[in-house]
């Protein structure tokens, strides 16, 4: 029983993902083999050639092609040589006429033979769908169908927005489809829609799928609409649910006003003006919502600018469309289909990255809107005829909106396994508390032993502090000493402004300095490594000890003998270096050593990085070499604190490497620093190991 609940939720997700995989694999389907140009077949520039088709086998054919277009003419005016070709669907904008394109306010007339066996037994129709303006469709030179009513001036014309299936009833061998069509509505006009010809039950089963499709779009949409309303409704700090109900809202009203237009089915007495600033403006609606939906679910990872600006650009073109006519909103197609571009780039490369790094975008978040962006662009090059395809935006909604939804259940899933949990946490803190009523003596002793660990934490924190101050006498040696040799009158500019930049880094590692302490305090003193360059590193810390060379005469040898890049703690490591030295250099004052030296060996060995460091001083008497490491044990210094050596050892073990001293009396001491090369190697970019 145990093993069955616990396969449950795998055996869910793994179906969820499946289901949502093969879905976005539909879409893909339906794209690829719909991608083709939408005048790529039917070229002929005489006919349409359909007369060998088996209407009943084959089912629908498209009339797109190249037509005839007589500009300025009506049916009865047109002649051959006032014809022109121009593909459709398609605009009468991109056509030339006498060097010059047409113009958005006219009429024209469409004009293509078609080739049809008349002795088909059975019936066929005209699928025409919505030219957001008025025609007049003639077959064989009756008028079959029209559209508003079409005119020759603006006060004539009048467009409507419906969709026909017409039945043909004198079919002959040879057909003319011709068709007249007027705008003064719109910046483009043309017959910009395709027509279909086919057997009529195939075609009315197409306009019925279609329509069913549309409609439980439509219903469910609304109904998580309302659902998502009632949870804002009982918990309206959470906003989310708000913004995902407005979008299923606007994703309505968009299938409403789009594809079989749903919306004269339920109102078939609105306006066409209105039906036309509903469809535009919902689909400002919904890129809108969208962006405001987004923002609230992943307010963290969201530049807000990226997303909002373009949301406020179609809130404001929405305005426009309410109280502009059509001729001047249409041109907002082409930047609302930027927009919208822009906003899906980057919303994908959003969820994309924060999948990849993070892994707190799931999959089925990916695969939900996979879907509805490829619907959409499907839609975008459907429209502006780049391919020849079928509305797919219903599908992706459904998906989109479903595979949210079910995410969004999700996050309400774990709200309420959250308080299920904090309820039995309360119930087990109410039943330690009762044990712990009847166990004060057992807790005092606890809380002194807590006490006592905090004390012990303050005396390392007061040890630790004195390793830094120790420190702080290496950087305000130098920016005195650099700070002395900028005030030589005989300097060049250049030269003190190199003196001034040092000033100014040993400045900066003061303050590093400070930092260490409060780190300490709150228990994130660790080192930090990061890759660095040893001949470069070697080099600037012998040039920052140049003041301290050049007075006391002491010269300093240098050799590398690897050339590989390292993981250590530069900033540490360079401290602990700078404390080897000035130990070197006090040996040195001390004893006055004439002709002082100071050699750095750098060399790899199979399994270590080894860093040599030796000098000519007095050396170290053998009975101090066990203590020399120790903190506050100090010789040979009249000013020492002990701390140097100390703190270089707590630096090289904090790398997991080891400290080893030689050291002779009057010939020198030698340092040897051994530091792991799988831990100088690593990948990692950083080490929790602590100092001390």
């Amino acid at each position: 029983m145990i093993l069955l609940r616990g396969l449950y939720p795998v055996c869910r997700t793994f179906l969820i993902l499946k289901t949502s995989s093969f879905l976005v694999l539909i879409f893909s389907c339906l794209l690829l083999l719909s991608c083709k140009k939408a005048h790529e077949s039917n070229l002929s520039t005489e006919h349409l050639d359909y007369s060998g088709i088996d209407w009943k086998k084959d089912g629908v054919q498209d009339l797109n092609g190249l037509w005839y277009l007589s500009w300025l003419k009506t049916k009865n005016e047109i002649s051959g040589d006032t014809e022109i070709q121009t593909p459709v669907p398609g605009y009468w904008n991109n056509i030339t006429l006498n060097d010059e394109s047409l113009p958005s306010f006219g009429y024209a007339t469409y004009r293509k033979k078609i080739l049809l066996n008349p002795d088909f037994n059975g019936s066929l129709s005209l699928s025409v769908r919505d030219f957001s303006t008025a025609y007049n469709l003639y077959w064989n030179g009756k008028l079959i169908a029209s559209g508003g009513k079409f005119g020759k001036n603006s006060s004539v014309h009048k467009p409507e927005t419906r969709n026909h299936i017409l039945e043909l009833t004198n079919i002959e061998n040879e057909n003319e489809l011709l068709i007249e069509i007027s705008n003064f509505s719109f910046f483009r006009g043309g017959l910009t829609s395709e027509i279909m010809i086919g057997n009529t039950s195939e075609l009315q089963s197409r306009y019925e799928l279609n329509k069913l499709v549309e409609s439980f779009s439509v219903g469910a949409l609304f109904i998580m609409a309302l659902y998502h309303l009632g949870l804002f409704k009982n918990r309206r700090k959470d906003i989310y649910p708000l913004m995902f109900a407005l979008f299923c809202l606007s994703s309505t009203l968009r299938i409403l006003t789009t594809g079989e237009k749903l919306i004269f089915k339920l109102f078939p007495l609105i306006q066409w003006e209105l039906s036309i600033k509903l469809e535009y403006l919902s689909g400002m609606i919904v890129s809108f919502t969208f962006c405001f939906y987004f923002t609230t679910l992943y307010y963290r990872k969201v530049a807000f600018p990226l997303l909002m600006l373009p949301a406020y650009l179609l809130l404001f073109l929405g305005v426009g469309i309410i109280f502009l006519p059509p001729y001047y909103f249409s041109n907002f197609f082409y930047i609302h289909q930027a927009t919208f571009i822009w906003i899906s780039l980057y919303t994908m490369f959003l969820l994309l990255y924060n999948f990849r790094n993070h892994k707190d975008i799931t999959l089925l978040t990916l695969l939900g809107f996979f879907s509805l962006l490829l619907s959409t662009i499907n839609d975008i090059l459907y429209l502006n005829f780049y391919i020849n395809s079928q509305l797919l935006l219903p599908y992706g909604f459904l998906s989109f909106v479903f595979i949210q939804a079910y995410s969004l259940s999700i996050k309400y899933s774990k709200a309420f396994s959250s308080v299920e949990k904090l309820s039995r946490q309360l119930k087990l803190s109410n039943k330690n508390l009762f044990s712990f009523q009847k166990n004060l003596e057992e807790k005092v002793k606890e809380r002194t032993s807590e006490l006592l660990r905090e004390r012990t934490r303050l005396e390392d924190i007061g040890r630790v502090a004195s390793e830094i101050v120790h420190d702080l006498k290496n950087p305000i040696s130098s920016i005195i000493g650099f700070a002395e040799l900028a005030e030589d009158e005989d300097l060049n500019q250049k030269e003190r402004v190199e003196y001034l930049k040092s000033i100014e880094v040993e400045a900066l590692r003061l303050s590093d300095m400070s930092h260490d302490i409060l780190d300490f305090v709150k228990g994130k003193f660790e080192i930090k490594k990061k890759k660095i360059d040893l001949q470069t590193f070697f080099n600037e810390i012998i040039y920052f000890l140049s003041p301290e060379t050049n007075l006391h005469n002491i010269s300093i040898q240098l050799n590398i003998n690897c050339s590989r890049e390292f993981l250590l703690d530069a900033e540490r490591f360079r401290r602990a270096i700078l404390n080897i030295f000035l130990n070197s250099v006090e040996a040195f004052i001390e004893a006055e050593i004439q002709n002082p030296a100071f050699i750095i060996d750098v060399n790899t060995s199979e399994y270590d990085l080894i860093m040599r460091f030796q000098d000519n001083g007095p050396g170290i008497p053998p009975e101090f070499l066990d203590k020399i490491l120790s903190p506050f044990f100090s010789h040979g210094k009249s000013n020492g604190t002990g701390l140097g050596l100390a703190q270089v050892r707590g630096v090289v073990e904090a790398h997991k490497g080891k400290i080893e001293i030689n050291s002779q009396l009057e010939k020198g001491t030698v340092i040897q620093i051994l530091i792991p090369l799988s831990e100088s190697l690593s990948d990692n970019e950083s080490s929790g190991n602590k100092i001390g």
